[in-house]
This record gives structure tokens, sequence and C-alpha cells, in this order.
């Protein structure tokens, strides 16, 4: 799936411009396993991709995922991308791989 030009617009400038990150009671709620799945996703990793990353199933991505949605209040994967960037889940990190980028 492809973002929209104003999607992708927003997650440039957040991501450059280092956006306040605010203290969120939904950041707190998500487990650490929902945390995971954001943040590869706002990497832009597919399911399949996080399945192999977290070694999940599908089906167990999708159901953390929904729970994830659920938590933060979105209804869309672009949504909880520009979520979880606004709230310091940033496309270049990530505990899974060990990159220091």
């Amino acid at each position: 799936a492809t973002m929209g030009p104003t999607i992708v617009a927003r997650l440039v400038d957040s991501y450059l411009a280092g956006a306040d990150r605010e203290a969120s009671p939904a950041l707190d709620r998500l487990t650490d396993r929902e945390a995971d799945i954001l943040r590869a996703m706002s990497r832009g990793l597919s399911n399949g991709e996080i399945c192999s990353l977290l070694f999940l199933s599908l089906n167990s991505v999708k159901s953390y995922i929904r729970t994830a949605y659920a938590k933060i209040g979105v209804t869309s994967r672009s949504q909880a991308v520009i979520w979880g960037i606004d709230h310091g889940m940033r496309p270049a990190a990530s505990r899974q791989d060990g990159n220091d980028s």
C-alpha cells in the first residue's frame, strides 16, 4: 500500500522537526510487543516482514495491530505510523535489528 503525498509530507515534517514528545497515557498502555510492532510499522515494514523480524505468526501480528490501534485511538496504518513517529518511534530506530542508524 502506498501513502498519499499529504501523509508522506506529514511524516517527513514530523521526522525532521523532531516533534515534541509528550508523555502519552496511550503509550504507557501499550505492551512491549505492541510497541515493537508499531515501531516496525513506523519503519515501513509490512506485516510479513514484521512476522519474520519478531518471529510471530501473521495472525498474531494482526491481532497486536488491532489492539494497538484501539489503545492509541487510530483506525488505519498510516494514522498509526504518524502516531508512532509523533511519540518517538522514529523510522530509523530499532531495538530488534541492532542498527544504530
